[in-house]
């Protein structure tokens, strides 16, 4: 138990990242493989939170989920003009 919040330096861990070999980590997903898997997660999300509002919500529910995309996309829109 006393090993569960134990932490290692960041620069060993870097290290670690760089070895090679047979006990080194190596990469498995590329990019549509994790484009995929953070998609699949935010369309279960989406799914599972319409469930859960639509108990205490009802109708009003829509209108929720359509402020919230309003409110994401104004935030996208944000963080693209702030790039250099």
């Amino acid at each position: 138990m006393a090993n569960l919040f134990r932490d290692q330096a960041l620069n060993l861990l870097m290290e670690e990242a760089r070895e090679t070999g047979e006990h080194s980590l190596k990469r498995t997903l590329g990019v549509f493989q994790l484009t995929a898997l953070g998609l699949g997660r935010s369309w279960g999300g989406i799914f599972v939170m319409v469930g859960l509002g639509a108990q205490y919500a009802g109708p009003g529910l829509t209108l929720s989920f359509v402020l919230s995309g309003l409110g994401c996309a104004f935030a996208g829109c944000a963080m693209r003009s702030s790039r250099p």
